[in-house]
This record gives structure tokens, sequence and C-alpha cells, in this order.
């Protein structure tokens, strides 16, 4: 499936899966009697911090500059840069808390 039909495809079901938050009531109510084993822990990550504040522009901007540098890419994968970068915007920018 190409990138672009790929995103097509996907958009109206993102967010819409078992894996996704929509807010924090939801996190605390699906978490609401959970039981966390003794040897286990539960853990969260501040999304701010996971990038450290940077934006998905400039994420794309180095992404594509080391996509350019790669000589190696073609036999890595049989995307273009332009299709790849198109998925990591898509990835990038629709990955939210409301």
């Amino acid at each position: 499936m190409q990138p672009n039909t790929w995103l097509a495809y996907s958009a109206p079901l993102v967010g819409k899966n078992c894996h996704s938050i929509k807010n924090t009531k939801e996190l605390v109510d699906k978490l609401r009697g959970l039981e966390i084993p003794p040897a286990r822990k539960l853990v969260s990550y501040d999304e701010v911090e996971l990038y450290n504040g940077k934006t998905p522009d400039k994420a794309l901007e180095v992404i594509t500059d080391r996509l350019q540098e790669d000589d190696t890419l073609s036999s890595h994968t049989e995307m273009t840069i332009p299709q790849i970068v198109e998925l990591l915007d898509f990835c990038l920018n629709t990955t939210y808390f409301i």
C-alpha cells in the first residue's frame, strides 16, 4: 500500500483504538482499580519532556537532511524520501492528547 493511500485509509481511525487515551480523566478511569504486582512498576512519560519541546517541523527537517545523507537508504526501503517524510509528518502531527 502506498503511503498516501495508507494515510487516507488510516486517518479516520486515529485515536480510535485500545492504545489511545483521550484525556487525563479517561486515563484515571482506566487505571482505577488496577493492581500492580510487587515486582512491577507503573511509569508515565511526559510527552513534552519526551520530545524536549522540539517542533515536528524541526524534527522533519533534521530527519530529511539525515535521509538525504544516507547513501544506503535504498537498501533498507523502497520508499522515497518524500514518502518517508509524508508518513513521518502524519505520525508526528496526528498523535496528540485532546
